[in-house]
């Protein structure tokens, strides 16, 4: 039990063996329950689960998540009910902080609480994130609907306390290794192709189509599927239909892509001349999204990231600015872009104004995001390019430049010293590389050469 509230963990499982303990390891210590809903495995899942002290039943697969976990709702007596994937888990598990976010949900009268949820890599790397509802109280009647990408609904209506900062999901399953493991997206398309012939005018789950694609870098049919749903949406929108904010996030995202891919990609390049994607098609979406959701900041990120992209960096400064202002006034903002991606825009900043010369500008936003991201190596370059410019022009010496760096990191630590000689290298900043190089020690600087 967390504070006065009792917490259950339902999952819907099958052949999970590999996820499944550490599923139903990291809250083990204090929640009440763990309801675990096998639709059919054929691995140890079940007699792992049950060895961690799970509740386990078993569930008739029908091609339904949302029949599948309205039935485990059935079996969960806890006030709360925590509500992840077997690969998903909590990290860090902090008891205190699920009790603050349970806590501050109980006083505002929320009835879920959405989270973080970080998608990782094959190699455990950040792919994006998004803020997802993953805690409901236990009301009376509530229960999924959709077969796949399954949607809440409470009798009394929808609320949503974020504890997004709070709060962090870390997701494997959407790795490529683990796509092809699971074959989620054949499965998956099938479910929802299946509905969409009997629901043809579903935004909804028409945008979750494009999502498949987008997950097995399908851009054509992606592109396609997202301005279809964009069609089919209702004339009228309220602040937090997420669903169709991600919509509009997702098909920025990939038209920016494609359309400002390197010359060397040429696969993205071919793939964007063939779907005749435009400058003005880019510029057209942004201005419709941001009209229907003038409060949300991903469109200004990624018009930014957009004339970032092509060298217009005082478009780019404008755009990045209000996207920093809106995640500043809207800080429960809904969309792809949220507060984690405060030290990257702050990096995007400093290196755009680093391209216009303005070196003041430039200098005071990669210290910033340098304050969050320590090893941005974006900001780590604009930081000791402005240094090396600032001494090439005789406006500063190296015992003057050396504070700021000495402000941001201890030159005790070995890793400080080796992000830093690193960047110092690759810029040709010779006069800082040597200073740095005085730092290590004997075994270090040997190591450093050798490398």
């Amino acid at each position: 039990m967390i504070n006065s509230f009792r917490l259950s963990q339902a999952l819907i499982v099958k052949n999970e063996e590999d996820n499944i303990e550490r599923a139903l390891s990291w809250g083990r210590s204090f929640l009440d329950e763990q309801i675990v809903v096998d639709t059919g495995s054929t691995d140890r899942t079940v007699e792992i689960a049950k060895r961690c002290g799970a509740a386990v039943y078993h569930f008739d697969w029908v091609n339904d998540f949302s029949a599948a976990k309205n039935f485990a709702l059935e079996k969960c007596t806890g006030d709360w009910i925590f509500f992840l994937d077997a690969d998903e888990y909590l990290e860090p598990a902090d008891p205190i902080q699920i009790k603050k976010a349970l806590q501050n949900a109980a006083a505002q009268g929320a009835n879920s609480i959405s989270c973080t949820l970080v998608n990782l890599s094959d190699t455990m790397e950040e792919l994006d994130q998004a803020v997802l509802i993953r805690i409901l109280k236990n009301e009376p009647g509530l229960h999924y609907y959709y077969p796949i990408h399954e949607q809440i609904l409470f009798p009394s209506g929808l609320k949503t306390y974020n504890a997004a900062e709070l709060l962090t999901i870390k997701h494997t399953g959407y790795t490529r290794e683990a796509i092809i493991n699971k074959d989620k997206t054949r499965r998956n398309l099938e479910i929802i192709n299946h509905y969409l012939a009997q629901n043809p005018n579903d935004y909804v789950m028409i945008s979750y189509l494009a999502d498949e694609y987008r997950s097995v870098q399908d851009y054509r049919a992606a592109v396609s599927s997202y301005y279809s749903a964009i069609e089919k949406m209702p004339d009228s929108l309220s602040a937090d239909s997420q669903r169709a904010i991600y919509t509009f996030c997702y098909l920025m995202e990939i038209l920016v892509t494609l359309y400002t891919a390197s010359e060397k990609d040429t696969q993205l390049q071919n793939l964007a001349k063939d779907i005749s994607i435009q400058a003005e098609q880019i510029l057209d979406l942004y201005q419709t999204a941001s009209t229907v959701f003038p409060k949300e900041a991903s469109f200004d990120y990624w018009i930014g990231y957009f004339y970032y992209k092509k060298n217009l960096f005082r478009d780019a400064i404008s755009a990045f600015q209000q996207t920093l202002a809106k995640l500043t006034a809207h800080p429960n903002a809904l969309g792809q872009i949220n507060q984690n991606f405060i030290g990257k825009i702050n990096a995007l900043l400093g290196d755009s104004f680093f391209h216009i010369k303005d070196y003041e500008h430039a200098l005071e936003f990669s210290v910033k995001a340098l304050s969050l991201e320590p090893y941005n190596p974006m900001a780590g370059t604009v930081l000791l390019s402005v240094g090396s410019a600032l001494i090439r022009q005789k406006a500063a010496t190296l015992d003057q430049f050396l504070p700021i760096v000495t402000g941001l990191y201890s030159l005790q630590n070995t890793k400080n010293l080796l992000f830093l000689h690193h960047i110092a290298s690759g810029i040709s900043f010779k006069e800082f590389e040597q200073k740095i190089l005085s730092y290590f020690t004997e075994e270090e600087r040997a190591f450093v050469f050798h490398k």
